[in-house]
């Protein structure tokens, strides 16, 4: 950008923003990595490796994912900074280093969506014992891509699969807001929110839960005051619908 505000023209095709390699040309961009030490040998170096990844919109959450789940398998070992990675980790992170370096390979279009077209806003939910989270994406008529994303490591503390279930759904709803307040021009018709749970499904449709679970009560309170909220704010209608099967590549 120039003093009088023009732009200048940039002779470099991709250029750094925010963890990211951005293309104005192609308009797309890919993450900013160079290469993990396959070699790293102790929960020190593993984590500073891990940290290298900077992957603010979580494009790459599948893979990334993974190094915090092996970060809480050797903290949930009681393992030191400095202590020799198991045979086992060190396999784990061999691998995983290998794919987190490949991440560069993968680019995404940076155009998301259309500005004043209508559109659907899809959030997948999930969890596993090891992780919960979710993924928004935007379709607007036959066009669809991945938006934002965003995931947890399970606490510790065993939690019962469907509670994660739920903790996604949690996760989701807690990200909404600044996900709508920065699609600058677009303002979906409805959002659906999507689970694999029929249970936690039953739970957001009749806003009861017969159980117990005074965390999972809670949570299920807080989603359906988010939802509200989000209603009477954005205008937007929310639909709860359940994944049976999963999604096969194309």
């Amino acid at each position: 950008m120039e003093k009088d505000g023009t732009l200048s023209a940039q002779e470099e095709q991709w250029k750094k923003v925010l963890g990211y390699c951005y293309s104005s040309l192609t308009e797309e961009l890919y993450i900013l990595l160079t290469r993990c030490d396959a070699s790293a040998s102790t929960k020190r170096s593993v984590l500073s490796e891990a940290a290298k990844v900077f992957d603010p919109l979580s494009l790459y959450l599948p893979v990334t994912i993974r190094s915090r789940v092996l970060i809480r398998t050797m903290w949930k070992d009681s393992m030191g900074w400095n202590d020799t990675l198991s045979p086992d980790i060190q396999n784990h992170w061999r691998e995983l280093a290998g794919d987190l370096t490949r991440l560069s390979d993968l680019h995404f279009d940076r155009r998301s969506m259309e500005s004043g077209l209508p559109g659907v806003m899809y959030l997948f939910c999930d969890a596993s014992k090891e992780a919960y989270g979710f993924a928004a994406y935007v379709v607007q008529g036959s066009h669809s891509s991945l938006l934002f994303a965003k995931a947890k490591v399970a606490p510790m503390k065993d939690k019962t699969l469907l509670v994660l279930e739920l903790m996604a759904v949690f996760l989701a709803f807690k990200c909404l807001p600044t996900i709508l307040d920065n699609c600058e021009g677009f303002v979906p018709d409805n959002l659906c929110m999507v689970t694999d749970a029929q249970v936690v499904l039953s739970w957001l449709l009749s806003k009861t839960m017969a159980c117990n679970n005074i965390f999972a009560r809670n949570r299920l309170k807080d989603v359906l005051k988010m939802n509200s909220e989000l209603e009477s704010h954005y205008g937007l209608r929310t639909l709860f619908k359940v994944c049976k099967h999963p999604v096969q590549p194309s």
